[in-house]
Parts: C-alpha cells; structure tokens; sequence
C-alpha cells in the first residue's frame, strides 16, 4: 500500500521533536533557521514538543532560550516535564525518578546478570 494512502486527511495538532542531533546539534542551541521553521509551525497551529535524554536545564539552554513560543520540553528520556510558556514561564508538569531503594534493585539485578553471564567489559 502506498504511503500516501495512510496519512490523515487532517493536519497534525502536535509537532513532537527528539533534540540532539535531530533539531539541533548535540548540545548546542537551536540554529536560526530551525528557530524560524518552528516558529512558523507554532504560528500555524501547531503544539511544539521537544525529548531528550539530556537533563530539562539542558534542553531549556538549548530549545527555550531560543524559541519565544510555547512549548513543552521532556529530558531525561521523558521522566521529567515541563511546559514553557512563550515568555518563558515554566511549570512543571511531573518529574518521575528511582528511588534510592529502586536504584539498588536495578543495579544488583544488573550486577547479577553480569555475573551470572560472565560479562566481561
């Protein structure tokens, strides 16, 4: 089937965008022509969202000190949320981590598979 075929006859209402390497270069800021490109997306309609794996205080230096437009940004692979506003307001909308306790599970549990698979680095 072509690809044609399968795409919605209505317009997106979210553009959602991985950071690094994808709008912007790893750990740089967002290039003017990319700060124009989403404006005019925002300008349009469109919801703005931003992921990366990279903490939210990186991605504000990166996507928000750049962009005047609203926009919600989740680092840390999605663990943690926050909504910019266009004046670059923030509120967080959650914050999801290990506790210390869960921490230990995991790595023990990792240690033990290392282990148990003679892993060798």
């Amino acid at each position: 089937m072509p690809l044609l075929t399968q795409i919605p006859q209505r317009l997106p209402q979210l553009i959602f965008c991985d950071v690094d390497d994808t709008v912007a270069p790893s750990t740089q800021a967002l290039s003017m022509p990319m700060v124009d490109a989403l404006r005019a997306l925002h300008d349009k309609g469109l919801k703005l969202g931003f992921v990366s794996g990279g903490s939210v205080a990186q991605m504000s230096k990166q996507v928000s000190a750049c962009l005047d437009r609203a926009h919600v940004l989740l680092g840390t692979s999605g663990s943690h949320a926050v909504q910019v506003d266009a004046d670059g307001t923030t509120t967080e909308l959650f914050k999801r981590g290990f506790s210390d306790v869960e921490r230990a599970e995991i790595l023990a549990a990792l240690d033990a598979l290392v282990a148990h698979f003679k892993i060798q680095s």
